[in-house]
């Protein structure tokens, strides 16, 4: 499969990813920046836990995990901001509710 997935819509563009953008990845897949074919220009990559970001991406290791970092992943994003959350599709502890088929 290429960057762009199954829907042929680059992967950037899906996440909601901006020229200039403020982005935290929070657990981040070794072969992240492998996963986009090309990104928008500008773009701060930022692994301080105070600024303002413009959009953090989290990548699950456990809910438990997830509960107590939510709330502080809260804090550093903008108004206008996003958290993207991606977990694992086998994550055992993940409620059915939020597995997906």
């Amino acid at each position: 499969m290429d960057a762009a997935g199954y829907s042929g819509t680059p992967l950037a563009k899906k996440l909601g990813i901006k020229e200039a953008a403020r982005i935290r990845l929070v657990n981040p897949l070794e072969h992240y920046f492998d996963l986009f074919n090309g990104l928008p220009e500008g773009i701060k990559w930022l692994k301080d836990r105070k600024s303002k970001k413009d959009m953090i991406h989290y990548f699950g290791v456990s809910l438990k995990a997830l509960e107590k970092d939510i709330a502080t992943l809260k804090l550093e994003i903008e108004p206008s901001g996003m958290i993207w959350v991606s977990w694992p599709k086998e994550l055992p502890e993940l409620p059915r509710t939020f597995q997906s088929s």
